[in-house]
């Protein structure tokens, strides 16, 4: 897709954006998965028969086939997923030009929608070039579905390619797809011309976003047998869907969900409320309309956002599972400052709770970053503290350790000191997937991961330290037993 040289501008915009979020802290940082992607053989396998996603084990497979040393691949990743979303912050700019005026608004509108609160995960994870491309993916099919609808395109080759840019998304990570159905939302409400149209609309967009992801679906369950999804038909059957949703949808809006404060996300939803309301008086005769199009969106976003709760298929509330919720501040603000200039109060408050948003974000990402970097510090100091007990082990007894048995006290300590209590600050020795490769990473030196002695078992669950204690390192012959505190 070519950029015209009239769009360089808002390219040039997206970009800057890009880069004073995501590009300023520019650095390897390690969250707890990524020990793993780099250091166990045959990541691609557990990629496509664990995770359900073959063409990003294609891409892990191809990188180990051809031996791209880690920090390379983790470089591209980085440099591929600034260009992908820039890239996708562009074209949805671009679409948004037809019904705002301002470029510069159309770049913030497009910014907060695509990087909103919840794509913090994804740019921890080494995959986040391949989310990035998920997320231009969608964006693309969006603009052929904007293309069938405003120049009356040939509706075939617009569906496959449609159809194309959505496979993409789903065989690199298969909830991506609801973020095109979300995005779609406020072009189907302004660009339908009639109830029928609109429904027409509708009916077209949920086709367009089952056929993938359904095929996604025969794929992982019949032909690769992906052991997720058998584990969340088990799962399903002990899940209340409403209590699931209720609940889940109440932590996100009203909590303090991730790096997003008690009650923050509701208040900006709250501060669009209120610009709907001043849009309402200001366009008098239309104002049904225009609250119906605020209340679909909003329904629409939700509903699409938490379908794998309310279809009972998942209980686990990962950042990267609703990204497509964190749309909602972007649309609903596309959609409000749609219409005359003379809506200037209304139009001003939206206005000013994206800035408030695009602000609220970069404080959060900049402060996730830095607790990233902190705590690989922490996983690099108790690394190297290990290494040095274990050499004077060896340089005492003539025993060489080979082998590392993992305990952790009676009561774990997933955090370190000082930094926000999530998944994106977890300590690498305090998980299954972590502990052995993050060892790898700063050591260089491969242990194989031995079976727990039943009686040093119970002692470390007996205790419960809080800092590091050299008792909790317990060597015997070739083994080390160690305790994550």
């Amino acid at each position: 897709m070519m950029i015209k040289s009239e769009e360089k501008k808002i390219c040039l915009w997206s970009f800057v954006l890009v880069l004073l979020n995501f590009g300023m802290n520019y650095s390897i940082q390690y969250a707890t998965d990524t020990y793993a992607t780099f250091c166990m053989q045959g990541t691609w396998r557990v990629t496509i028969f664990e995770n359900g996603r073959p063409l990003q084990a294609l891409i892990y497979y191809i990188f180990e086939a051809l031996k791209v040393p880690s920090g390379i691949v983790y470089h591209l990743s980085q440099l591929s997923g600034i260009l992908f979303l820039t890239l996708a912050v562009t074209v949805l700019a671009n679409l948004f030009k037809g019904f705002i005026k301002s470029d510069a608004i159309c770049v913030l509108v497009s910014f907060i929608a695509l990087a909103n609160p919840f794509i913090i995960e994804y740019m921890l994870f080494v995959e986040q070039g391949l989310f990035m491309l998920v997320i231009l993916a969608n964006v693309i099919a969006v603009y052929f579905t904007w293309r069938l609808w405003e120049k009356g395109e040939n509706f075939i080759k617009s569906a496959v390619l449609i159809e194309l840019s959505l496979f993409v998304a789903v065989m690199l990570y298969q909830t991506g797809v609801q973020i095109y159905v979300v995005l779609c939302l406020p072009f189907i409400m302004l660009m339908s011309s009639d109830v029928r149209d609109f429904l027409k609309k509708n009916v077209f967009v949920a086709v367009m976003y089952a056929i993938p992801l359904g095929s996604a679906y025969a794929v992982g369950k019949f032909v690769l047998g992906v052991e997720r999804l058998n584990e969340v038909s088990e799962a399903a059957e002990e899940i209340n869907p409403i209590t699931n949703f209720v609940n889940i949808f109440s932590f996100v809006t009203f909590d303090n969900f991730y790096t997003l404060r008690k009650g923050v996300f509701v208040l900006w939803l709250a501060l669009l409320v209120v610009a709907l309301v001043l849009k309402l008086v200001a366009v008098g005769r239309d104002w049904l309309k225009t609250a119906f199009g605020f209340a679909y969106i909003l329904v629409g976003c939700i509903v699409v956002s938490f379908l794998i709760y309310i279809t009972g298929t998942s209980d686990a509330c990962w950042p990267r599972m609703i990204y497509s919720y964190g749309i909602i501040f972007g649309v609903l603000s596309f959609y409000l400052l749609n219409g005359e200039e003379n809506l200037k109060a209304a139009h001003f408050l939206v206005i000013a709770t994206a800035i408030i948003v695009l602000c609220a974000d970069y404080i959060s990402f900049e402060k996730t970053f830095v607790d990233r970097y902190k705590c690989n510090q922490e996983d690099l100091y108790f690394a190297e503290i290990i290494d040095q007990r274990i050499s004077e082990y060896e340089e005492e007894t003539g025993n060489v350790v080979d082998t590392i048995c993992f305990y952790s006290d009676h009561n774990i300590t997933y955090y370190g000191r000082g930094y926000e209590k999530s998944r994106l600050s977890q300590r690498a020795e305090t998980t299954v997937w972590s502990r052995q490769y993050s060892l790898f990473t700063y050591l260089d030196k491969v242990f194989e991961e031995g079976e727990k002695d039943p009686e040093i078992e119970e002692y470390f669950r007996g205790q419960d330290w809080n800092t590091f204690s050299e008792k909790q390192l317990i060597f015997r012959d070739n083994v080390l037993h160690l305790c994550a505190y």
